[in-house]
Parts: C-alpha cells; structure tokens; sequence
C-alpha cells in the first residue's frame, strides 16, 4: 500500500478513535497500518518485539527513554550523512547526462530529507528536541555512518559508477541477524542499518508497553512538521502522535531505502515524471544496470524492464572529498567553497528551527538546499590549478558559524 494511502487510513483512525474514545468496537485499527504491541512479528524473523525487548533489558522509565532519544538522535545523524554524498552526485552531473540518472539522486536526495523529517517528529512526539545545527552533525568526509553501521565509509564522490556503487552499498537490503538484533548493547559496526532501526523500533515498544502511550508521547502537537510544510518526495511528512504513527514513520524509513523484506516496490509510481518507484537500492541498481525494474521483476531477477542509456563520462569530474585547506592557495575557490558551507549551514539551521516550533520554515529550508546549486556549480565548472588528473573542485561540506543574515 502507498504511503499516502496509509496516512490517509491513520487520520480516519485518529478521527474515529477521537469520536469513539469509549467505543473502542468503533476504533478499530486498519490491518494495513502497523500494529503495536509487543507480541508483533519482527519482520523475516519467527520472533516477537517481546524477546527483542526482552534481550535489550530495562532500567527505568528515564533511562529507557533517554537511550531511545540517543538512538533516534544517532538516527537523524545518519539520515543526514548520505545528502551530502547524493547532492555532490546529482550537482556533477553534465547537462547532457540522462534524465533518469538526475531523477534518482533527486528522488533519493528528497526521501532523505523526509526521513530526517520523519525522525525529528519522533523525536518531538516523545518530548525530545532533535539537533541539527551543532558541529557534530556534520560528518568529516570521508566518515563512516553513526556506530559505524555496516562498516561503510562515505565519501564524497561525483557522478560515476563509484558513487551509484556506493548508494548501493549504503541502502543495500541485508538479512536480519539474530545475533547482531538481540545483543544487550552491539559493538560498534556489528549492525546494519535495517537492524538499527529494529531496536529502535523495539525500545519503542516496549517503553509504550511496560509506561503507556500517554507518558511516552509528551511531546507538543506544535512542533510537529506535516504535509502541508513538506517540499516534495515520494510521500508526505506527518504527525506523529502516537505509537501507531510512530511505527508507521519507522516503517517508511526502512521501506523506502531498502524495500519492504523481499519486495523492490514502495509503491507509489505518480512521482518524478512517472519513473516507478522502487526503493533507494533498486533505483541505484537500476543506473548500474541500464534498465528498469518491471512488475514481475524480484530481488532475484534484477531488473528486466525497459532499457535506458546511461552516459558515465556525462559528469564533471571532482575530486574527493575536498577540504578547504586544499583551496587555500587559491583565494577565489576558498572563497566560493567557504560560502557554500555557510549557506549549508544556515540551511541546517533554518531547519532546526522548523523542528523546534516552526514547521512552516522546513518547505522554505528544503528549498534552499536545492538553490545551492548555483553555489555548487560555480565551484564544480572550476578547475583545481596543477591537478594531474585534470580535476575540479567541489564543496567541503565542512562546519561553518551562522552568517548575518541567518543569525537575525
């Protein structure tokens, strides 16, 4: 089912729930949104949330809450952590680089940001406060993910087949490992990303399960982001309120990066010039073969849809991972490379204020994240000095303090 189809299941349940408060015969919660609880099925294991909660353990409301906090906060340090690398992707692409090549990494760049959104509504609804604008938030490229999650380190490439291979890498579907998912406290790179957001999804449960719901969602409805303030994407941002939208959220995340267990459909095929929508993995799957998935097409399979030409040498060629001490003998591209991290910066700040009580700002905030492309441009259409490999810069995506303009 299509997650607008599910958001649009979730507000009839609120209503009805809202209207029914005594009549829970009339309140019923639809089959096709998640079930709380924590006898629920983890997904492709023959195992409950119970055993999960079970092996994770419990100390007090406080502790639980505050170790589920940390992780969503983890969460939203991870989600961003792949824009970078996506957006650097999608601005070295030539003009006449194929639609479908810039159609995945802005598709995939935008999802990203819903899930961050996604994230930072949970966070809100448990009387969290989701941090976006400290100097932490901001991986030193090349990093690895938070806890070292799959082992993965990012890098900051162009357009090329090393940069779809490493989109692949981070949003590639992995077995869930009972070993790794039900360890007391998991050594740093012993997760995946998909296990990640089991536990959390577990500790969750349980805080509702052994609190109630009332004492775990404290935080105000005010600091809620929705769809009326969301930019774009596969899907819309809304409220989380409760567990049951808390679990939906959890869900959208993992099924629109990795697909749902087996499947490679999100379901929603309306968005980005009718290219159909598969999950983040199989939409870099797709460049790398030269082909799109079809409705009878599996994980198996591959893609065996229609083919597409995908033109690899139709890029600008960057080099890596560019600092600003790499610039620092050229005055003009030091320049141009310290403005854009201070507009990216005020980017992560204008959204942190969207979180913190100012929703109608996010819409606004997403929008200039895509108008550094000017920025971006003018540093990638520029040549390093004495480079052997005859490569451009590119931003740094290095920490910056607010400018005058953000600071008002």
């Amino acid at each position: 089912m299509r997650l607008i189809e599910q958001i649009r299941l979730l507000d009839d349940y609120k209503e009805s729930k809202a209207r029914s408060a005594y009549d829970p015969e009339h309140s019923e919660l639809p089959p096709s949104l998640p079930q709380p609880g924590l006898d629920a099925i983890i997904p492709t294991l023959a195992r409950s949330f119970r055993d999960l909660a079970e092996a994770i353990g419990s100390t007090s409301f406080e502790a639980d809450r505050a170790d589920l906090l940390r992780d969503l906060q983890q969460a939203l340090l991870l989600e961003h952590a792949t824009i970078p690398p996506y957006l650097t992707a999608l601005y070295t692409l030539a003009p006449n680089s194929s639609w479908q090549a810039l159609e995945v990494l802005r598709s995939v760049a935008v999802e990203e940001m819903l899930h961050l959104t996604l994230v930072a509504n949970v966070i809100n609804a448990l009387g969290g406060t989701p941090r976006t604008d400290e100097a932490v938030f901001m991986p030193d490229y090349p990093s690895p993910l938070p806890f070292d999650i799959d082992g993965i380190v990012v890098n900051l490439y162009g357009f090329s087949r090393e940069a779809v291979e490493q989109g692949c890498a981070i949003e590639r579907p992995s077995s869930i490992r009972p070993g790794a998912l039900f360890a007391a406290k998991p050594a740093d790179g012993s997760m995946t990303i998909g296990e990640f957001y089991l536990r959390i999804e577990g500790k969750l449960r349980a805080l509702v399960e052994r609190y109630g719901e009332a004492l775990v969602f404290s935080g105000h409805p005010s600091r809620q982001v929705t769809a009326d303030y969301y930019y774009d994407g596969a899907g819309a941002a809304f409220a989380v309120t409760g567990i049951v939208s808390a679990l939906l959220a959890l869900e959208t995340i993992r099924n629109q990066g990795e697909g749902v267990t087996d499947k490679i459909w999100t379901g929603n095929r309306e968005q980005f010039k009718g290219f159909p929508e598969v999950a983040h993995y199989f939409r870099f799957s797709e460049l790398l073969a030269g082909r799109q998935y079809q409705w009878n097409d599996t994980v198996e399979t591959g893609p065996r849809g229609a083919p597409f030409e995908v033109d690899w040498s139709a890029a600008i060629p960057v080099k890596p991972n560019c600092k600003l001490a790499d610039f620092r003998h050229v005055p003009e591209l030091h320049e141009s490379a310290a403005a854009f991290n201070v507009a990216y910066w005020d980017f992560l700040r204008m959204i942190q204020r969207a979180f913190d009580g100012e929703p109608g700002l996010l819409q606004q905030g997403i929008g200039c994240m895509f108008r550094l492309k000017d920025l971006f441009q003018r540093l990638v259409n520029t040549p390093l000095p004495d480079d052997p490999q005859g490569r451009h810069a590119a931003p740094t995506f290095e920490y910056a303090p607010p400018s005058v303009s953000a600071a008002r």
